[in-house]
């Protein structure tokens, strides 16, 4: 190495500097990630020290060229620092239901790695397993803070992503099928909310999710101008989840004709005098129903009381699908009533689709036996 020359390197994801003076070997750690910015800061310390090599000015205590606290403090971003900007960033992006997931990853990640620079990540995973968290939501966390630093090297605060791989590490078991309540079991279900004192004015509701199968958000934001006049037609556009207004999961508005019997519900439910802006399905305080509250008070409830074994409100969605494919309703129509895409229903819909060819009948063939030898 010539007089003078001064070398950037990288020692495990950290930029020093190298060189050589008066034969004495230097090394300089400057406390900045490896990342494009960094780079050219260490650059510039680089030449600072090779000019005042080159003139003679060189510090041998190497105070002049050690980075001061305040920048070190900006660069070495911990984990939680890290991933409370990625949550800045999102939050400009999601919606609050969503929002709570990242603040209950923030919460964790201060809990197991306090003001930790560099994370080792199986320490994570194994707090999760011990809080018996699922594999399948164990996986989502590690996506989401593999994104985190995925965005982190895109903004240039960090150097790598030591979570990029182990999402793809962690197995989960594929999903339970869809079980789907029997038609008597829908009877039975839809007969107990009618009678009951305290839910009948959920009866409706339930009504619509069984015979048209959209989601339940999708059915508590229905408001009376997404029907036509005679209520035979439906325009899935908007969603309400927890009080939250968006769009459908799908980012796509849908329309389909709607069943003589809820279309007949349906004209008997709109007020005579209605503002098309009111809510199809509201609940008593004259607000969106809050889908948390319907799963865990009237569901539950209405479930043990005719002794059904407990499925999700969802399944009302999923009992559609499958009383629609049985019957023979064509995968393309039943997706574009729901807003599935149709190869998401054949994967998990496919036990109750009937896709074996058949050869027809075209030639009226007899049944004669034939002159076998």
């Amino acid at each position: 190495m010539a007089k003078g020359d001064v070398k950037v390197n990288s020692d495990k994801g950290w930029l020093r500097l190298v060189w050589t003076y008066q034969s004495k070997r230097y090394f300089l750690t400057l406390g900045l990630p490896d990342n494009k910015t960094n780079l050219k800061v260490a650059q510039s310390r680089a030449t600072q020290i090779q000019l005042d090599i080159l003139s003679d000015n060189f510090d041998l205590t190497l105070a002049k060229y050690k980075p001061s606290p305040a920048i070190q403090e900006i660069k070495q971003l911990t984990l939680t620092e890290l991933f409370d900007r990625f949550k800045g960033f999102k939050e400009k992006q999601v919606d609050a239901r969503t929002l709570e997931k990242y603040i209950s990853v923030q919460i964790q990640l201060s809990e197991v790695y306090g003001n930790v620079v560099a994370p080792d990540p199986e320490a994570f995973l194994t707090y999760l397993e011990k809080q018996g968290n699922g594999k399948r939501l164990i996986k989502s966390k590690m996506q989401m803070l593999s994104s985190c630093y995925k965005w982190g090297m895109e903004q240039q605060l960090v150097s790598s992503n030591p979570w990029e791989k182990l999402p793809s590490y962690l197995r989960v078991p594929p999903q339970e099928a869809p079980r789907p309540f029997t038609s008597d079991e829908v009877e039975k279900i839809l007969t107990a909310f009618a009678d009951n004192r305290y839910y009948s004015y959920l009866y409706d509701y339930v009504f619509f999710l069984f015979g048209t199968g959209v989601r339940l958000a999708e059915a508590i934001g229905l408001r009376w101008k997404y029907l036509s006049s005679d209520c035979t037609n439906v325009e899935i556009i908007q969603t309400i989840s927890r009080g939250v207004r968006k769009p459908p999961k799908t980012n796509r508005s849908r329309q389909f004709r709607l069943s003589s019997d809820v279309a007949e519900m349906l004209i008997k439910r709109r007020p005579e005098n209605f503002n098309p802006e009111d809510l199809v399905f509201p609940s008593l305080t004259g607000l969106a129903i809050d889908d948390h509250n319907f799963r865990n008070r009237a569901w539950v409830s209405i479930l043990e009381s005719i002794e059904i074994t407990y499925r999700k409100p969802y399944s009302t969605r999923s009992t559609f699908i499958s009383h629609a494919l049985s019957s023979g309703m064509n995968p393309m129509t039943v997706a574009q009533i729901t807003g599935h895409d149709l190869a998401i229903l054949y994967q998990h819909y496919a036990g109750v689709i009937d896709s074996s060819p058949r050869t027809p009948n075209l030639f009226g063939v007899s049944k004669k036996g034939s002159n076998v030898l």
